[in-house]
């Protein structure tokens, strides 16, 4: 919720406090970021590059753990991780989650 005073509006940007969480990122329009922290009783913005945050982020480490044998890509996605496998032609059973989180187990002959 802004205000109609723009010094306020700078100080806060989305109108809201910090109720549960620790921090948070805005993304504001034209490609800027605001940070918002509790720096003790007292909730702390910081504007920030689009370098800044890239950097902040570009250090996290992926590990993929074991690839399955015949993996040819994979990646990750909003969706989630995801692969492509060869597989020469056999009979395959394939196990999986449906969005019920019920599992599934189907044989498919390839």
């Amino acid at each position: 919720m802004l205000t109609l005073d723009p010094f306020q509006d700078a100080l806060k940007p989305d109108g809201y406090p910090l109720i549960e969480a620790e921090a948070k990122l805005l993304f504001l329009k034209g490609g800027h970021y605001c940070f918002q922290y509790r720096q003790g009783e007292k909730e702390t913005y910081k504007f920030l590059s689009p370098d800044t945050v890239r950097a902040a982020f570009q250090h996290e480490r992926i590990d993929s753990g074991w690839i399955p044998n015949g993996v040819k890509r994979l990646g990750i996605c909003r969706q989630g991780q995801w692969y492509v496998q060869f597989m020469p032609p056999a009979k395959r059973t394939f196990r999986g989650l449906r969005r019920n989180k019920i599992p599934k187990i189907i044989e498919i002959g390839i």
